[in-house]
């Protein structure tokens, strides 16, 4: 879970979400995204909006990959030296980093924000180590499509389109992450809420100590049964709760119920004596 710790040092977005590498997090959702990861330091990253609509981006590019529509910004503008290349660890065949450009970022908009993760090629390495910025491009290239509509002068209408598109994409992302998040979550659960750790429970739960001692004994008993006189134990009990960590990094709480259910009677004679004893199926319920 994220804390205010885990916020952006800058202050210039706000905190969402905090992803390691050991979560599955929004960049897992895809291939392409998920090759995005090693970028950030330890695969850790922040998932953030603007705090306002006067965020800007700064970008170097230049050479012959790098294009004025990328994926990876600064929030501070920044010289192309040797500085810039070590510490964003850009090596400079990707990167003539001769050019620059700033990008409007709107509220709205999902950032994914970390410090930069070492690089190597054939010639050396490049430690990384500043804050950077990442943007998919399937959102960044509708938003400098509308930046460039606005200098032009477009009509609103035909800013709105691409902000639109933008959005669109957006929430596509959004969208897949949290149908994969939910089928983790729950795949994550199944996988701890078993019937054998049902049964390891009934000897070790943290909230037996709170079950009445006769119907402790009952729920411990391969085959529970009481006289007929004590007939108080059906009802359901809790043997244990736990906090699960899930694959997201947040936690869930997984609580185990023991119901005990009337299954049916058995009566023996002895001389004048009759005993009536009843029995009871012992069912498991996970919440």
């Amino acid at each position: 879970m994220a804390t205010s710790d885990d916020s952006p040092p800058h202050g210039k977005t706000k905190l969402i979400q905090k992803c390691t590498a050991a979560h599955f997090g929004p960049l897992n959702t895809s291939r392409e995204l998920q090759s995005h990861i090693d970028n950030f330091r330890g695969g850790t990253y922040r998932v953030t909006t603007p705090v306002d609509d006067a965020l800007v981006l700064y970008r170097l590019y230049g050479g012959g990959e790098a294009q004025a529509v990328g994926q990876y910004w600064t929030v501070e503008p920044r010289k192309g030296n040797l500085g810039y290349q070590l510490d964003y660890a850009m090596h400079p065949q990707w990167n003539s980093l001769s050019e620059s450009v700033k990008l409007h970022i709107p509220r709205g908009i999902l950032l994914y924000e970390g410090y930069a993760g070492p690089q190597k090629s054939g010639s050396g390495s490049f430690g990384g180590g500043n804050w950077q910025v990442f943007i998919p491009r399937e959102v960044v290239e509708p938003l400098y499509k509308a930046q460039q509509a606005i200098a032009e002068g477009k009509q609103p209408s035909e800013v709105m389109k691409f902000l639109q598109e933008a959005m669109r994409a957006q929430a596509s992302i959004t969208s897949q992450y949290n149908e994969q998040e939910t089928k983790h979550c729950e795949e994550d659960m199944k996988s701890f809420c078993t019937l054998q750790k049902a049964q390891e429970l009934l000897k070790t739960g943290n909230a037996l100590q709170h079950v009445p001692h006769n119907v402790r004994s009952m729920l411990q008993s391969d085959s529970p049964s009481s006289a007929a006189d004590l007939d108080q134990t059906t009802g359901s009990y809790v043997v244990h709760r736990q906090l699960i960590t899930l694959r997201n990094g947040k936690t869930a709480t997984a609580t185990l119920n023991v119901r005990l259910e009337f299954s049916h009677q058995t009566v023996t004679t002895n001389g004048r004596v009759t005993t009536i004893t009843r029995y009871y199926n012992r069912i498991f319920e996970w919440a």
